[in-house]
């Protein structure tokens, strides 16, 4: 038993013990913990059921803050099921509850600015995470230290997207080195991941190369499947920019196979976000490799679950791939 699977049966006795608690205080936290690790596991059907009795509870207490809680879980997990439109319908109607502006700003820019980038509106996602980070000036001193450089982390993910890899390269320099500063286990991974993309756009592969690296690392040592995903598909672009197309190889098809893997594949319901990522860059290296018939098999699988949440960003460079794959027949 996996460590996350020993924590869902630990919440599962106190849900049991408490959900049904008279004083709704004693019982939300044991609620939402539960939800939370059936969502660690990609069993959204199950989380989506506990948020529910919560939601629920919720209400018959008139707790705003209970609430605005619920309905941002609830949009994770429509998140990460590909349901982007309900995530941005959920997590709006939570943020139009009173609620503390440290808790707004990080509702913002990760719960609702998420579903936007998946859309493909990079310019919406880019506002909402300016916003975000307009909150978090105005309540400085007053917020966890942590909250500010996770949001300009995000912000220069999306601005990188537009092409201004040079303007944010420092900017996100000093986000690692704040979260270095911080100790943050969550915050330096993903630091780095963001801060090798950067680098990889600039063309400074060997920094690039590095600076995965030590996310792979330290996303491994946390055991954060999805992410050690990202990370692998990375290291492919910056070894195939390199001309290096083994190394490319490598990478990806371990990226693949730990998409395919792992607790958040029990029954099936997979966050099949890191999966997809994962068969697009297949498909460009296999295509660099000669290897049209398995380069095809990935892109057409990538581009069914690209459809399938409507993944406006991924769907054009699939769109694009499919040109490449056609002129190599």
């Amino acid at each position: 038993m996996t460590p996350l699977e020993k924590r869902l049966e630990t919440n599962k006795d106190r849900f049991e013990a408490l959900s049904r608690e008279e004083h709704f205080a004693s019982a939300k936290k044991c609620i939402a913990k539960l939800g939370g690790s059936y969502r660690a596991l990609g069993l959204w059907e199950d989380a989506l059921r506990v948020f529910d009795i919560g939601l629920s509870r919720s209400l018959k207490a008139s707790d705003v803050g209970g609430i605005s809680e619920f309905l941002t879980w609830k949009s994770n997990v429509h998140y990460h099921m590909g349901q982007y439109g309900r995530a941005i319908e959920l997590a709006a109607e939570g943020l139009g509850l009173e609620i503390p502006d440290s808790d707004r700003a990080n509702r913002i820019s990760y719960y609702l600015a998420n579903p936007y980038l998946m859309l493909g509106d990079i310019e919406r996602y880019i506002a909402l995470e300016e916003q975000a980070l307009e909150i978090t000036k105005k309540l400085a001193g007053k917020i966890p230290e942590n909250l500010e450089p996770w949001i300009l982390c995000r912000l220069a993910k999306g601005q990188d997207m537009l092409g201004v890899s040079q303007k944010t390269n420092p900017v996100l320099t000093e986000q690692v080195q704040r979260f270095r500063n911080l100790r943050q286990t969550y915050g330096i991974p993903f630091s780095l991941l963001i801060l090798g993309k950067n680098l990889l756009g600039l063309g400074k592969l060997d920094e690039a190369r590095q600076t995965l690296t030590e996310s792979l690392n330290l996303y491994q040592k946390n055991v954060q499947e999805g992410f050690v995903v990202d990370v692998l598909v990375e290291l492919s672009e910056v070894a195939l920019t390199m001309e290096n197309c083994e190394e490319a190889r490598l990478h990806v098809d371990r990226a693949i196979e730990e998409a395919r893997k792992g607790p958040r594949k029990a029954e099936g319901l997979a966050d099949k976000r890191h999966l997809n990522q994962a068969l697009v860059q297949g498909a460009k290296v296999y295509l660099r490799l000669n290897g049209r018939d398995r380069a095809l098999c990935f892109y057409e699988e990538a581009l069914d679950l690209a459809l399938e949440s409507n993944r406006k960003l991924m769907i054009t460079e699939l769109l694009g791939l499919q040109k490449t794959l056609t002129d190599s027949i």
